[in-house]
């Protein structure tokens, strides 16, 4: 009896260790995977980044702010850390990972439109963190949105169960030079897609209007909110960027107006009374006219992507060459 308990306790700690090698070398593959998510997600946590300028938002600031353009602008680093599909509540937490890995970014760009002040409370993506399961930040970060995340790190491929096709990229990485199918340029995800009209996001507008008083309440406490988290966080050198990135023209019908117009003047005031805090408003920028740069009424392609950013790095500089006057 012995000697089976035996054998039977040998067989256990042969295939644990035999699996959680396959996860060893999964995780390894993702995080080092060019271009990724997963290689972005390890640059932060390594503090490999330290960018100039930090972009903060959701899909519209992943997909919308192509960093490669505001570099060749502003000659600055730059960092896109939007959360596809993420609130306000995971674009902080996101931010605060940043910074507690990485040196202060003397710019923090903070995209705003209608969708940005939602709470998520479940977690998009979650795959993205499949590799990062076992790291402190990451997993007291996850485990708030499902309580999964607080033990199968202990548990080999096990979050990789009904995730094969992650797993079998994490371990072809470690053999394979080969970027993803989504790659990403310091963070910025370009959509190489044609115009199609998202008939839901503007049902959503129009049952926001119907309740704006309850809406405007609700996105201006938490843009204040937001505020005063950046505020709690800069140094006196640091400047606060809030865009309102181009919109399809379709967008900027004046029924929608009872929610834009109060947080549009909250930004004003807030500029006003801060000399390190600015407002840009590219909403009715002339890109909006033109489908050919969107890929829906909310977000631009990767052709808008490029026009918008470059005229946004130039807004840019010419903020630095204000202040540098001054």
């Amino acid at each position: 009896m012995k000697k089976f308990i035996l054998f039977l306790i040998g067989i256990i700690v042969i295939v644990y260790l035999i699996t959680f090698s396959i996860q060893f070398f999964a995780d390894k593959g993702l995080k080092n995977q060019k271009n990724s998510i997963y290689a972005d997600w390890n640059a932060i946590l390594k503090g490999e980044i330290n960018a100039d300028i930090v972009i903060n938002g959701s899909s519209r600031a992943k997909f919308s702010y192509d960093t490669r353009s505001i570099l060749k602008e502003t000659k600055l680093k730059t960092q896109n850390l939007g959360f596809n599909a993420g609130g306000y509540n995971l674009q902080k937490s996101k931010f605060e990972i940043y910074l507690k890995n990485n040196n202060f970014p003397k710019i923090i760009i903070q995209n705003i439109d209608l969708a940005n002040f939602k709470e998520s409370k479940v977690l998009p993506d979650e795959d993205q963190f499949f590799p990062f399961v076992n790291n402190a930040e990451i997993n007291k970060f996850i485990s708030k949105f499902d309580d999964k995340f607080s033990y199968v790190g202990y548990i080999p491929l096990l979050k990789y169960n009904q995730n094969f096709s992650i797993l079998r990229t994490g371990l072809l990485a470690n053999v394979s030079g080969k970027a993803p199918a989504k790659s990403l340029y310091f963070g910025f995800s370009p959509k190489k897609q044609s115009y199609k009209l998202d008939l839901h996001n503007f049902d959503k507008l129009k049952s926001d209007v119907q309740e704006k008083e309850k809406i405007n309440i609700r996105n201006l406490s938490r843009l204040n909110e937001m505020i005063r988290f950046y505020q709690s966080k800069m140094n006196q050198n640091t400047l606060l960027i809030f865009v309102w990135a181009p919109e399809y023209k379709e967008r900027l019908n004046v029924i929608y107006d009872p929610l834009k117009a109060p947080l549009i003047k909250q930004l004003k005031t807030v500029q006003a009374k801060n000399k390190n805090i600015f407002f840009i408003d590219f909403s009715h920028d002339v890109i909006a006219q033109n489908s050919d740069y969107f890929y829906d009424s909310f977000h631009l392609n990767d052709t808008g992507a490029k026009e918008f950013s470059g005229k946004l790095g130039h807004a840019i500089q010419v903020i630095l060459k204000t202040k540098n006057k001054n």
